[in-house]
């Protein structure tokens, strides 16, 4: 029955082959799931928020649940992009956080504001039980790009 329903198709491998050395989950997970296969989610985010990639300076605040680091709500210094970047290698604290920060983008962009501001906004809100807080005292950083900000990411 699979063969007439889906002809030549082949179930992904669902581990890599033994011996071939250590592999990076976290890489993997952020590659094919957080910023690349937006697959289902396209007809809901694209143009509704700031795009999650820039080769651009970043400004960035930490986030925190409880009393842990969850990760860091980032902005572009020169174009439209803006996004929440977990703590890597990923966990499901921040997963669930990125789906919070996906929806609280979304909402701001809609509403006009530019990407630095709505990173600002956000500052000494309350804390919210999935997306965390970004404290009033934080202090705002620059990364020199996006991919500096994920190597501090990497605990």
């Amino acid at each position: 029955m699979d063969e007439i329903a889906n002809p030549g198709y082949e179930e992904p491998p669902l581990a890599p082959e033994l011996g071939a050395g250590p592999v990076d989950f976290a890489a993997q997970i952020e590659k094919d799931w957080a910023w690349q296969r937006w697959g289902d989610f396209a007809p809901v985010t694209i143009g509704k928020t700031y795009r999650p990639r820039t080769d651009q300076p970043v400004r960035y605040l930490p986030v925190h649940l409880g009393d842990e680091l969850i990760g860091y709500l980032w902005a572009s210094v020169t174009d439209d992009a803006a996004a929440f970047q977990f703590l890597l290698p990923g966990d499901s604290v921040g997963f669930r956080a990125n789906a919070w920060w996906i929806d609280e983008m979304m909402q701001l962009q809609e509403s006009g504001v530019p990407p630095l501001q709505a990173l600002r906004s956000r500052v000494g809100a309350p804390e919210d039980p999935k997306g965390g807080r970004i404290d009033a005292d934080a202090e705002e950083r620059t990364a020199p790009s996006l991919d500096a900000l994920k190597e501090i990411a990497r605990r």
